[in-house]
């Protein structure tokens, strides 16, 4: 089992496609860094001069990529998570057994091995994948902009006191961003799993691609209609817009970890690679 995943893991990272992804990502956080952080930035001097007190303006943790819940380039990235997710490795498995790939490896390990190990990979890829460029972000704000605590009567937080972890994001603001950051990471690999499912029965390869993606603008979609926008993950996936209610956000996730680890783990060692 274990050379089984570290194959698969190799293949992922080394993938182009894994640094094409990362680099979408980061040319996002780069673009958002240089046209709302750094002008920001710039009134620093301004503020020190004048002897402003530093909560007149939101700095670091309402500014950069995950916080800023105004920036257009933080509601796009946090759109595009599952093309982000999915470009590095999610649709090997359709390809693997397009090309015999998948054939040339049943025939030396265990099949239930080898699909535990492609659903790891995608999991794991697509949850870096969309990581990365939020550090990278983040990394680039932080070193512009003073990481000052953040004061609980400031307008430029969306968070209050019905949100999951509003008491550490005050007092800990870094802790409660790196907590948020591993739910993302999870979440990320969770949809990059969907295009495994989908390329179980399809027959392009673009239908892997862009599938979960229109799930996911369609589960957004009907959430705002329906006056739900907390529970679209386009929202709740944004550290500073924040969970109103974590048993809803866990249920999603273990749902779908259910489905898409069963289905493709357990029902889709069943797949004719012969």
């Amino acid at each position: 089992m274990k050379n089984i995943v570290l194959i698969e893991l190799k293949r992922a990272f080394k993938n182009k496609t894994f640094f094409i992804s990362v680099l979408l990502g980061i040319v996002i956080g780069t673009i958002e860094f240089v046209i709302e952080v750094l002008p920001l930035a710039s009134k620093l001097d301004e503020y020190l001069s004048y002897n402003k007190p530093m909560n007149d303006i939101s700095w670091l943790f309402s500014n950069w990529l995950g916080g800023h819940l105004t920036s257009i380039y933080s509601y796009v990235f946090f759109l595009l998570i599952p093309v982000i997710a999915i470009l590095p490795f999610a649709t090997s498995g359709f390809e693997d057994f397009k090309s015999g790939f998948a054939k040339n490896i049943v025939v030396r390990v265990d099949k239930r091995k080898y699909y535990f190990a492609k659903y790891f990979a995608v999991f794991i890829t697509g949850g870096t994948a969309v990581i990365l460029p939020v550090i990278y972000n983040l990394a680039l704000s932080a070193v512009v902009l003073p990481s000052v605590l953040p004061q609980k009567n400031s307008s430029t937080f969306a968070l209050y006191g019905i949100h999951v972890g509003t008491e550490l994001f005050f007092n800990h603001p870094y802790v409660y961003i790196f907590m948020y950051l591993f739910l993302d990471f999870i979440f990320a690999g969770l949809i990059a799993t969907v295009s495994l499912l989908v390329g179980l029965i399809a027959e392009h390869k673009f239908e892997v691609l862009f599938a979960p993606f229109i799930g996911y603008i369609f589960i957004n979609s009907v959430c705002n209609l329906l006056g739900l926008t907390e529970n679209s993950p386009v929202c709740f996936l944004r550290p500073g817009y924040g969970i109103t209610d974590l048993k809803v956000v866990v249920l999603i996730g273990v749902t779908m970890f259910v489905i898409t680890f069963c289905t493709y783990v357990l029902r889709g060692q069943k797949k004719d690679v012969i």
